[in-house]
């Protein structure tokens, strides 16, 4: 009996251990997360050499993410200095959460607010326009905005563990899993829609086959990072294990959009030459829109998402595109694949 209560005790008391007991974890937590940074620079390089192009709206939303990221790292370093330099075994200190620990998580949601928005607006193009879906994502990605905004506020009120109300820790845990489901309905509902747009065209298919590995990685990314979060601030919340994972988080947003970005020169490739693309009979029956020159219809015209053009893709009409002397058709699913390549690149 009595080993039987040593044993709950320990267990008890390694899960509230005090937080200056768990600051390794923190530190590995950020010279791990540090590198990330500097991965998440060099994308951000790579996009704009790449996609200068790209509309001006877009490039903000890029460069707000690295800007966000930059202040957050800023942050955990002055509090990785605050805790380890300045106040060495200082327990007192040590028991107290930094101001520059606390407005991260507050970064991290707007963080994740514009990419969610970002891919939510692309699943809308994907779903001819599936206001349902896009108004579901939306309100997932508001309702974590504002509880990190709730937990940034409450741990500037109560910095000190002590002093945190009772149940608390439950809002941190709320945000965390909004995170993840967000996350996860926003890469179920990427891989659904290219996986329809599947045919019997081994070129078309190895181009939806890549896109949606690259889409599963980036949302497997996202979500094991706050699933982690989510259960490590269950488990243990009074120590700086949900501080650790916290550092990925927002690093994990930044470099999803921007491989995103970034990997649309490896998908275009896949369509580069008209001959790579599968064509269709004119037998098939629908209406067709003939054109008698490539100049007439290119990648970037897609891209702008003109209505008519748009709906020709809602309604499976085949595009008939001119080949020197001949003219060919592309099948919808190869175009569509396309125009999701292509989608936000003018």
């Amino acid at each position: 009996m009595r080993k039987y209560a040593r044993s709950l005790a320990a267990v008890f008391f390694a899960t509230m251990s005090p937080p200056h007991a768990t600051l390794g974890a923190m530190l590995i937590g950020f010279m791990v997360s540090t590198p990330i940074y500097g991965i998440t620079c060099l994308q951000l390089y790579q996009y704009f050499c790449r996609y200068p192009t790209d509309t001006i709206w877009l490039k903000v939303a890029v460069v707000s993410v690295w800007l966000l990221e930059t202040c957050t790292q800023c942050m955990i370093s002055h509090a990785m200095y605050y805790y380890l330099i300045i106040h060495e075994s200082d327990v007192a200190a040590l028991s107290t959460l930094v101001w520059s620990l606390l407005v991260p998580p507050l970064i991290n949601g707007i963080e994740g607010a514009i990419v969610q928005t970002f891919f939510a607006w692309r699943i809308y193009i994907m779903s001819d326009r599936n206001m349902l879906l896009f108004s579901v994502i939306c309100s997932l990605a508001v309702a974590q905005l504002g509880l990190s905004f709730a937990v940034t506020i409450q741990g500037l009120r109560f910095p000190n563990f002590a002093e945190t109300p009772t149940g608390s820790e439950h809002v941190v845990s709320a945000c965390f899993a909004i995170v993840a489901a967000t996350d996860i309905i926003i890469t179920l509902s990427l891989c659904y829609y290219l996986h329809i747009r599947k045919s019997g065209h081994e070129r078309t298919n190895g181009i939806v086959n890549k896109l949606i590995v690259l889409t599963i990685n980036n949302g497997i990314f996202t979500s094991v990072v706050a699933l982690a979060a989510f259960v490590t601030n269950l488990a243990t919340p009074t120590t700086m294990w949900t501080f650790a994972l916290c550092f990925f988080l927002g690093k994990a947003y930044t470099n999803t959009l921007l491989s995103s970005l970034n990997s649309r020169t490896t998908s275009r490739h896949g369509f580069e030459n008209p001959s790579d693309i599968p064509l269709t009979s004119s037998s098939m029956g629908r209406k067709l829109r003939t054109v008698t020159s490539d100049s007439e219809f290119t990648m970037s015209s897609l891209s702008r998402g003109k209505e008519k053009e748009r709906d020709e893709f809602a309604t499976g009409n085949v595009v008939g595109v001119g080949m020197g002397n001949t003219t060919g058709y592309y099948s919808p699913e190869a175009l569509y694949i396309t125009r999701e390549v292509e989608t936000f690149t003018s």
